[in-house]
């Protein structure tokens, strides 16, 4: 019997059919499962070490591209399976390239493709937001000073890119933001 999943090409087409869990106790061997049967592009999982009072239990949260929530409470992290519906993020908030974290009670998203937005909720069925996070400017057309950059940028042909930047693709774009150390956020956004 075939799988209820489809392996589907990145360059052909965004999104699939299916959740795949990848898992390894070497990093040398893996093994493959199934753990829902959704169509979605992306998804995030956010560890959730103590969730606020009224909310099933649950050691992990999933955001799915079309702002579902699913809840899984494994002890054994074993991410194949054990997903519940715990919440939907309001309809008319922005989806797409989604982000989830679960800080001080709060879980936080972000989604939205050209523009970046935040939103957070306690409970997973009142929600804060959205609140635009990010857009891009022509300051994103900047030269980076980073990794000697702006040394190569010539041959590279960034000035090209630079000069055209209205036209670059606006809407494959994700975001992640974690809590590190001591509090100190880190976030990266593409």
């Amino acid at each position: 019997m075939a799988a209820p999943w489809q392996d589907d090409d990145r360059c052909v087409s965004q999104c699939g059919v299916g959740i795949q869990v990848l898992s390894s106790k070497d990093l040398v061997t893996f093994t493959s499962a199934l753990a829902m049967d959704v169509k979605t592009c992306n998804i995030d999982i956010a560890r959730v070490p103590s969730p606020a009072p009224g909310l099933p239990p649950h050691r992990f949260a999933m955001l799915v591209e079309d702002n579902s929530i699913f809840l899984n409470n494994n002890a054994d992290g074993n991410l194949s399976h054990g997903w519940f519906r715990g919440g939907q993020i309001p309809s008319g908030f922005p989806g797409g390239g989604p982000s989830i974290n679960h800080v001080d009670q709060f879980f936080y998203t972000l989604t939205g493709g050209e523009k970046v937005y935040v939103s957070r909720s306690k409970d997973l069925k009142k929600w804060e937001g959205p609140k635009e996070f990010c857009r891009p400017t022509s300051d994103d057309a900047k030269v980076a000073a980073l990794v000697n950059f702006r040394a190569e940028a010539a041959g590279r042909d960034f000035d090209t890119l630079r000069r055209n930047w209205t036209r670059w693709d606006w809407f494959t774009g994700q975001g992640w933001a974690a809590a590190g150390l001591h509090g100190t956020w880190l976030m990266w956004v593409s």
